[in-house]
């Protein structure tokens, strides 16, 4: 065995890594096509980079065998990114790194029904579930020629569920019946339990706050008798006490009265002596 090729990159990184705009972009790119990591928009564009600057040259005519090498250059666009017959270099300017990524085998697959999202029909891919014209291809990022599109199929057998007998079919959907019917009658008959529950727990509630009120009546009723008593009480005491005072006015007003008769007496018989 001779000596491993030395691996080149097939992507030319962008010169600002940090620019907002074009990440932005590659995520959506990378979202819509079901892309593993950003790497795979730049080889893409880096595609595209090439194709592009080779038909400047040629427009320019630039270099030796201009007339080949444009010949080449169709040939090889027209079989993966252009699918008119008459293709010219300035339809190689227009192109898009959408279209690239189109061609990918991956999207073939999810385009043409196989998979329902991209990611699932990488995966197919890379589980070898799917070959172009009997021979098994894991790449997902394979471009794939507009001649070879007819034959991309699954490897093998295809992935799909059996269908059952129309018999069994009929049964199951009736036991689906049932089991839809069952189901709704549990929750129907769970939410008249809650229901139910609800309405004891109100009444219960209910319950409970009118025995708190008529005990808080009958507490308040003796209250309230010794609160009158209390007030006829002190009504009592001061009618006493008011009746006390007045009989001492009285007394001493009729004490003052006879004293007073008794002075000029004892005067007269002081000046009879």
């Amino acid at each position: 065995m001779g000596d491993p090729r030395e691996k080149r990159k097939a992507y030319e990184k962008p010169k600002r890594l940090w620019d907002s705009a074009r990440i932005a972009e590659e995520k959506k790119l990378r979202e819509e096509f079901g892309l593993k990591n950003g790497r795979e928009v730049w080889r893409a564009k880096t595609m595209l980079r090439k194709a592009r600057r080779e038909a400047r040259r040629l427009l320019a005519k630039k270099g030796a065998g201009a007339e080949k090498r444009a010949e080449q250059l169709l040939a090889r666009v027209q079989n993966y990114f252009i699918a008119k017959p008459g293709a010219t270099v300035d339809d190689i300017l227009a192109l898009e790194s959408k279209d690239i990524l189109e061609r990918r085998l991956e999207t073939i697959v999810w385009r043409k029904g196989f998979a329902s999202t991209p990611k699932q029909s990488r995966q197919f891919i890379t589980h070898g579930h799917i070959a172009i014209a009997g021979h098994k291809i894991t790449i997902p990022s394979y471009l794939v020629k507009f001649s070879e599109e007819a034959d991309v199929n699954w490897y093998g057998k295809p992935l799909e569920a059996k269908q059952p007998e129309p018999t069994e079919g009929k049964a199951t959907e009736e036991k689906a019946v049932e089991a839809e019917k069952a189901t709704e009658g549990k929750t129907e008959e769970t939410k008249a339990a809650k229901k139910e529950k609800v309405v004891e727990a109100k009444a219960e509630a209910e319950k409970a706050t009118e025995e708190k009120a008529v005990e808080a009546k009958a507490e308040a009723k003796p209250k309230a008798k010794a609160a009158e008593a209390e007030k006829a009480t002190e009504g009592k005491t001061e009618k006493a006490k008011a009746a006390k005072k007045a009989a001492e006015e009285k007394a001493t007003e009729g004490k003052t009265e006879e004293t007073k008769a008794a002075e000029p007496e004892a005067a007269v018989k002081a000046e009879g002596e």
